[in-house]
């Protein structure tokens, strides 16, 4: 299959979106150069701020184990049962304003602002 080709499984992925809109006039290895930028990015970008996050949870221990204990409350009988309430709990309580404070004291685009 080239790059242009989707399967019906990934019809509604980034990547499908971009081929029918603003990459349709690329050949398919543009395409593929795109999507390692992609990959490579979101891979760098997450690892950083994982990085931070768990730097600052290791200097204040408390708001470490308020943030485990939610997110350990949030799935019941496993992380692949992670129920939609669950979710709704990670991404409005305390493990989601962790990671934003992580983020406002450590943006991983410095120059495009946030203050400490």
């Amino acid at each position: 299959l080239g790059a242009t080709q989707t399967l019906e499984r990934g019809a509604d992925s980034m990547v499908a979106q971009m081929i029918r809109g603003p990459w349709a006039d690329l050949d398919d290895e543009t395409i593929m150069a795109e999507c390692r930028v992609l990959l490579n990015a979101g891979f760098e970008t997450t690892a950083h701020s994982l990085a931070f996050a768990c730097g600052l949870f290791a200097a204040h221990p408390p708001a470490a184990s308020r943030v485990a204990a939610e997110a350990l409350s949030a799935h019941h009988g496993g992380w692949k049962e992670l129920q939609e309430q669950g979710l709704e709990r990670l991404l409005d309580g305390a493990p989601a304003g962790a990671f934003a404070e992580s983020l406002r004291l450590f943006p991983l685009a410095a120059g495009l602002g946030g203050e400490a």
